[in-house]
């Protein structure tokens, strides 16, 4: 069975996601193993302590400081899976490399999925701005993260690609220049190390 990253921040307390994201980012800091980490740890370093700031407040800020606690939490959760997906693509099978980022392990039962299926029903419509688009795709079995793709047309062998992560299956992505033709893709990534894309779809940004 390959080893995967566990994900699922949302059996931590409050105070305990505080310490393991604070754990991750200790291990993380001039590793070797990881040397590009994305996003960059000072983006995760920032919101770390913006939660623990939050948390501290609790007692002072009331259900207003409730809400901002949670929106934190939740901003921190989704920051620890995109980097999440660096260590794991980084590290691979490699145990010891994968344990080394202060990650746990998953203890999941059975074989992995293997090959995800490819991306269906995508769409890609006008986002919410001038120069944004929203992608939407049915949710991929086994898939824990989605890679979003987009790229200036037209696109060939030497197309650069630009990369954004999620982990649910409907994304918008800006800062696009309105009137240029884009080219977009998504796949969803597992525990296999293929990557199965979708059709590439075309389209002007209003």
């Amino acid at each position: 069975m390959i080893a995967k990253i566990a994900t699922n921040f949302a059996r931590y307390k409050d105070g305990d996601l505080a310490d393991k994201a604070q754990h991750i980012l200790n291990c993380m800091n001039d590793n070797a193993a990881y040397p590009t980490p994305v996003p960059a740890l000072t983006d995760v370093q920032s919101l770390v302590t913006q939660y623990t700031t939050a948390l501290a407040n609790l007692g002072n800020t009331g259900k207003q400081g409730t809400l901002i606690k949670d929106q934190f939490r939740e901003s921190l959760e989704e920051l620890l899976s995109t980097l999440a997906l660096y260590v794991q693509s980084t590290g691979g099978s490699n145990i010891v490399v994968l344990q080394s980022s202060g990650y746990d392990l998953q203890k999941g039962k059975g074989g992995p999925i293997g090959v995800l299926a490819k991306p269906a029903n995508i769409k890609v419509v006008p986002g919410p701005v001038p120069g944004s688009i929203k992608f939407s795709l049915d949710t991929i079995v086994g898939a824990n993260t989605y890679l979003y793709q987009y790229a200036e047309t037209p696109v060939n062998g030497n197309t650069i690609w630009q990369s954004d992560y999620s982990s649910k299956s409907s994304y918008v992505i800006d800062d696009l220049t309105s009137g240029k033709e884009y080219a977009f893709r998504v796949c969803g990534i597992g525990t296999d190390p293929t990557l199965v894309f979708s059709d590439v779809i075309t389209t002007y940004v209003l």
